[in-house]
Parts: structure tokens; C-alpha cells; sequence
């Protein structure tokens, strides 16, 4: 079992280790994927958590905590004090902000979806009508053929 660093300074100089995430792999403080963007992701050595290095910088200002799973990472006291929750509160706001653009953004592309494939309906049906009209016309022409067949059999020539 590690045991807890003695200040911020020591745990952020021993107790974090550089890592590459996953593609798709958002930092659970942000909600930015680790990969789209050009920080530096790190990985919290004693729970094995990933986050991006300027959040984890940030919110250990404010907590002594892993974000995740609350593991105390280092005994002192944060730098700021009184503040975290403020912190954390800004950051859900500032996530659920993103998540609301997010579902704006999807919403706006599912009424584009929408209203193509309502273009496309339309089109496939006019194709259609004019197929069925195109097909009546050459049942006609079928039918004026058979029918002058019938003529000149009847007529013999």
C-alpha cells in the first residue's frame, strides 16, 4: 500500500505518473477527451486514476482528494482552503454547460437528419409517381398492342 505524501508538492513531484489515454477517454474533472486536446495526461499512482494534468493541478488546490475515488493523496493542507466546493460547483456548472451545448448541437443535427430525410421521402415519392405513371403508360401501350393483335387475328391478315 503507498503511503500519503506530506504535502501537495511532494505528492504532485512522486506521486503522479505521466500516461497516454485511450482514444474516447474524457478526464472525468473537464469532460474534454484526454486525447483531443494537447495537455498532458497523468495518472494518480496509488488508485490508478487518469486525468488531465492542468485539472489535477487545479483540484488539488482546493482537496487533498483523487477526484474519483476520494483517496487522500497527500496530508497537508490544500493551498486554497474554503474555496473547493466553490471550485467543484464551478466545475459542474461549467460541465453541465458543455453537456447542454452538446445536447444543442445534437438536437440541431437530429432536425437536419430530419428534415433531409423528409426531403428524401418526398423525392422517393415523386420517383414513384412517376414510375406508376410511366407503368400506366405502358400497360396502355400493352393493352393497344393486344387489342390490334386481337383485330388482326380476328381479321385473319
Amino acid at each position: 500500500m503507498a503511503s500519503i505524501s506530506s504535502t501537495r508538492d511532494a505528492f504532485l513531484s512522486g506521486g503522479l505518473q505521466n500516461c497516454n489515454a485511450d482514444e474516447g477517454t474524457k478526464c472525468p474533472i473537464c469532460l474534454e477527451d484526454l486525447c483531443s486536446n494537447n495537455e498532458q495526461t497523468v495518472q494518480i499512482k496509488p488508485c490508478k486514476h487518469i486525468f488531465g494534468s492542468q485539472c489535477l493541478a487545479a483540484w488539488l488546490k482546493f482537496k487533498n482528494t483523487c477526484p474519483m475515488c476520494r483517496k487522500v493523496l497527500y496530508a497537508g493542507e490544500p493551498e486554497v482552503t474554503g474555496y473547493g466546493d466553490v471550485y467543484v460547483r464551478g466545475l459542474v456548472r461549467q460541465a453541465r454547460e458543455q453537456l447542454r451545448d452538446r445536447f444543442d448541437d445534437l438536437a440541431e443535427g437530429m432536425q437536419e437528419l430530419v428534415s433531409r430525410h423528409r426531403q428524401n421521402i418526398g423525392q422517393s415519392q415523386e420517383r414513384m409517381r412517376q414510375d406508376d405513371r410511366a407503368h400506366k403508360e405502358r400497360m396502355k401501350k400493352i393493352a393497344r398492342w393486344n387489342a390490334e393483335q386481337k383485330l388482326k387475328i380476328i381479321r385473319g391478315t
